[in-house]
């Protein structure tokens, strides 16, 4: 189990509670804890330092895959042994 921990910067002040770095992880706690649900609209990123030239224009329904970004979960392929963000 890996747990990382929160940069979700809503009030100029990054959340700090761990979460686990899996892209259903990050959904739920953006849900429970920042109260985003993503949809369809555009959006931007309010991870504490992200630089993505997409920060502010990215749909909600992406955030949670480009926040595992951010965190550096790695997914190991046992096929060719090489590290990935996302399983697909």
């Amino acid at each position: 189990l890996h747990v990382y921990e929160c940069q979700w910067d809503k009030s100029h002040s990054p959340c700090g509670m761990h979460i686990e770095g899996d892209q259903a992880s990050v959904t739920d706690h953006l849900a429970r804890f920042h109260g985003f649900t993503g949809g369809e609209g555009d959006t931007a990123c309010l991870w504490d330092g992200c630089t993505s030239k997409k920060r502010g224009a990215m749909k909600g329904t992406s955030i949670a895959r480009h926040l595992v970004t951010h965190i550096g979960y790695k997914i190991k392929c046992t096929a060719c042994n090489v590290d990935y963000a996302r399983e697909d």
